[in-house]
């Protein structure tokens, strides 16, 4: 399977908010975080390697994905809390600045929500 991962992963999860990768040799491990419209929030870890393919007599590298795992969330609350794969990548992100900002963004949009029935309790 060779194609576009940028094109395809808009399209399929939303705007991306956050990437890292790392390589060795001819292969590559992506953790990529997309927000869609409805907010809610998709990490894709991924291992792709550059396969050589040879196409009408000619040669092409492609991108080949070898394995791929999505964690998917409706909201960033949700999202923080889910359930992520036993990887590094997983738990560098995790402990990645961005990941500390998804907590803060969490917490704020829960306290806006509880806010209303806090002055009513206190009023």
């Amino acid at each position: 399977m060779a194609f576009d991962f940028k094109k395809e992963d808009a399209a399929k999860y939303g705007r991306e908010v956050y990437r890292a990768f790392r390589c060795k040799g001819n292969h590559r491990w992506d953790t990529c975080v997309f927000a869609n419209e409805s907010g809610g929030y998709a990490a894709v870890f991924r291992h792709s390697f550059r396969k050589k393919i040879i196409e009408d007599g000619k040669e092409f590298r492609r991108n080949v994905i070898d394995d791929e795992t999505v964690v998917a969330a409706p909201d960033v609350a949700s999202f923080i809390r889910a359930t992520f794969p036993q990887l590094a990548d997983a738990k560098e992100l995790k402990r990645s600045g961005f990941f500390t900002c998804l907590r803060y963004l969490a917490e704020a949009d829960a306290y806006r929500r509880d806010w209303p029935a806090m002055m009513a309790a206190w009023c």
